[in-house]
């Protein structure tokens, strides 16, 4: 938007300083003084120039943006890597201890069996 009225206030001002240099005095509206040109050109260059000043504040807002949704991506992807690191720890974690545990088992039952054959035997 900015940079669309930026381009047609130049164009107004190029057509303006190209009439004053043809020394043509005539514009659409009828005759136009060089005092009168002179104002116009001045007001276009002004418009120019904060419209520059506003298009360069928008780069550079954009330019900030685009950084802070780069470092926000950035952390996101640290913290998913974190996450997913964590998450395998915690699953090959998971897999030790199930194994320790049907080992326990096994080794209960093995020991329950030894319990109940010796107490046939005693019984005997």
């Amino acid at each position: 938007r900015v940079s669309k009225q930026l381009g047609a206030v130049t164009a107004q001002l190029e057509e303006v300083k190209q009439r004053q240099q043809q020394g043509s005095g005539w514009s659409v509206g009828g005759l136009i003084t060089g005092k009168q040109q002179q104002e116009a050109i001045k007001k276009a260059e002004e418009e120019v120039r904060a419209l520059q000043d506003e298009l360069h504040m928008k780069i550079e807002e954009n330019e900030g943006l685009h950084m802070q949704l780069f470092e926000s991506k950035r952390e996101f992807e640290l913290e998913q890597q974190r996450m997913q690191e964590e998450s395998a720890t915690s699953v090959t974690d998971l897999e030790v201890r199930t194994r320790e545990l049907a080992e326990m088992r096994q080794k209960n039952a093995d020991l329950t069996r030894q319990v109940l054959e010796l107490s046939a035997e005693i019984a005997r």
